[in-house]
């Protein structure tokens, strides 16, 4: 796809509101091979059933404002590491976060 392609693309996702209005910098999708696809999907997943088990194992868990929050955000993370438009430390720093705002006790 040429430059030009893509930064059409790019604008038309702007337009329909895919790219958030605070974003300074278009990013360009890096083609992603469907194994490689396949395989961070695994290690999302194998990430996200790890902080399960430990916020079990903790027994307590106390969902609010802040933990959806972050949980719209993991989502959009996922996609966007599955895109090529993140990397897989990004989903495991907010699946972190999302385990602490849930088990910390006020």
């Amino acid at each position: 796809m040429s430059f030009m392609k893509k930064l059409q693309a790019a604008a038309a996702a702007a337009v329909a509101g895919e790219v958030s209005e605070s974003d300074n910098v278009v990013q360009f999708e890096k083609p992603v091979a469907e194994g490689r696809k396949k395989s961070l999907e695994k290690c999302m997943d194998a990430t996200m059933v790890t902080a399960m088990r430990e916020v079990q194992h903790g027994g307590y868990w106390k969902t609010g404002p802040d933990v959806e929050q972050i949980e719209e955000e993991l989502h959009k993370i996922f996609i966007d590491v599955l895109r090529g438009l993140r990397r897989l430390s990004d989903y495991r720093a907010a699946v972190e976060r999302w385990k602490v705002a849930g088990t910390t006790i006020h």
